[in-house]
């Protein structure tokens, strides 16, 4: 693979994902002024189960598809019948749930909510092959285009909806609309098309080693981090729930920025060197140090500006949120690291491993949330950051188990990194105490900025000389 084309592909997925996250980001802007913290928490708890039974149809066969050195189309194929099976299950399953979830929930407009989001599941299923297909020959170039349209025209009409009062109704329209254009603009790119779907028992074998566990694993921890708006929704009103979904939106919009879009990458390069164990480990260890570095400082940038740019960007309503956003943001890191040694298993076959690790922290999580959220919003926010940092000591020893990479060759990575983190969220505060006028807030931020700065150039530094050994 040729530096030109994974530099290409980078800067392609960046273009998404920065994009997107923009993009996504007025359109959030525009609807949180529109609507009320109610509207979003009303579709965020559909929204939580429609995300778990997507993970299903866009993980495991995605990743055995990329993962598999000798992929030919009757896989593909293989893998659009199953897919689309899957979904059918899924949506006649949904259809019979919901009724009960929403007594459950003691909410009666939930049953509707997800009866009309639950077809889009069959666009899903047949999405997630194309997608494969485009990541494996790192065509990023068609998944940004797919990604940055379907956002942009859902985000569109759901402005357009949500002026005429529909409620939210119009974030329904917007999730569908980007389901559709998407499958629509991958239907185009993609030489996998949805209708050559076809039945190979002899292929499907080869995929369900990798399929399975990651299927299994990526439903069962995507299902423990979306259930938290379920266990929420148990004990606090919708306003509560919809002020939890705009913190956690905006920690994923930082996750999608950073986290996964370099997560993307690092596995089709770390795929490419399943031959060579000593670079295997350089590369392990070089993606866990660079990741580490930029999400630290994107959750940190936003822990320290997040607060005062909320009720300033998306109004007074949403003042509530600054507490929470700040904790939750600078917790995050640690799951940055946790999602990079899962990367890395995954690139390397060891789908089993990832299974156990991605399960394991994920129902901690779940479990932290069920136990806190009776104390409330910021009682639920540490207890799910805690649990963050807290995996990442069984990451690092599958890290160590399978690599054979010393304790010291992964500490050496992430703690001076871990330490300017911390040195530069301190900074902040320390600086945010000087004055109570309101410029001191995003001259902390600078402060964050400055640190975390000054701290690359040993980074930068360290990466010029990886690069001149290797040339």
């Amino acid at each position: 693979m040729s530096a030109g084309k994974v530099a290409s592909s980078a800067i392609w997925r960046a273009t998404e994902t920065a994009g997107t996250e923009l993009v996504a980001f007025v359109v959030f802007t525009t609807l949180a002024r529109m609507l009320k913290p109610d509207d979003f928490g009303a579709v965020a708890l559909a929204g939580s189960i429609m995300t778990m039974l997507q993970g299903v149809l866009y993980h495991g066969f995605t990743e055995a598809l990329i993962q598999k050195p000798n992929v030919t189309e009757v896989h593909h194929r293989t893998v659009l019948a199953a897919n689309v099976v899957f979904a059918v299950m899924l949506v006649a399953l949904g259809f019979a749930a919901a009724v009960p979830l929403g007594w459950l929930l003691r909410r009666d407009d939930f049953p509707s909510i997800l009866c009309v989001l639950l077809p889009s599941l069959l666009l899903r299923g047949m999405s997630s092959p194309m997608l494969a297909s485009l990541r494996r020959e790192m065509d990023f170039r068609a998944i940004a285009l797919r990604t940055l349209l379907g956002v942009f025209v859902g985000g569109v009409l759901a402005v357009m909806l949500a002026r005429r009062g529909v409620g939210y109704w119009a974030l329904v329209v917007n999730q569908w609309s980007q389901e559709l254009v998407g499958f629509l603009v991958l239907v185009g790119a993609a030489s996998t098309k949805p209708w050559r779907l076809s039945w190979n028992r002899a292929a499907l074998r080869e995929l369900l080693p990798v399929a399975l566990p990651v299927m299994g694993a990526a439903f069962l921890s995507v299902a423990a981090r979306r259930l938290d708006a379920v266990a929420l929704g148990l004990f606090l009103p919708d306003r509560s729930v919809g002020i939890y979904f705009m913190v956690y939106r905006l920690v994923f919009a930082a996750q999608m920025v950073t986290q996964h879009g370099l997560s993307e990458v690092a596995m089709v390069i770390l795929s490419s060197l399943n031959g060579d164990p000593v670079r295997y480990r350089a590369g392990l260890l070089r993606a866990l140090r660079l990741m580490s570095y930029v999400c630290a400082c994107a959750f940190g940038l936003l822990a320290v500006a997040g607060p005062w740019l909320v009720p300033w960007v998306f109004g007074a309503t949403w003042l509530p949120a600054t507490a929470p956003l700040r904790v939750l943001a600078a917790l995050s890191v640690g799951g940055a690291i946790v999602s990079m040694a899962g990367v890395t298993l995954v690139a390397s076959g060891y789908a089993a491993a990832f299974s156990r690790l991605a399960i394991g922290c994920a129902f901690a999580q779940l479990l932290a949330v069920a136990l806190a959220a009776r104390w409330g919003l910021m009682a639920v926010v540490w207890a799910i950051g805690l649990v963050q940092c807290a995996s990442v000591v069984p990451a690092l020893r599958m890290l160590r188990q399978y690599y054979g990479v010393s304790w010291r060759s992964l500490f050496a990575e992430i703690t001076p990194i871990l330490v300017l983190f911390a040195t530069a969220v301190g900074s902040s505060l320390w600086v945010s105490t000087w004055s109570d006028a309101w410029y001191m807030q995003p001259v902390a931020a600078v402060a964050f900025c400055a640190v975390m700065g000054l701290g690359a150039v040993p980074i930068l530094r360290k990466e010029r000389e990886l690069r001149k050994a290797a040339s």
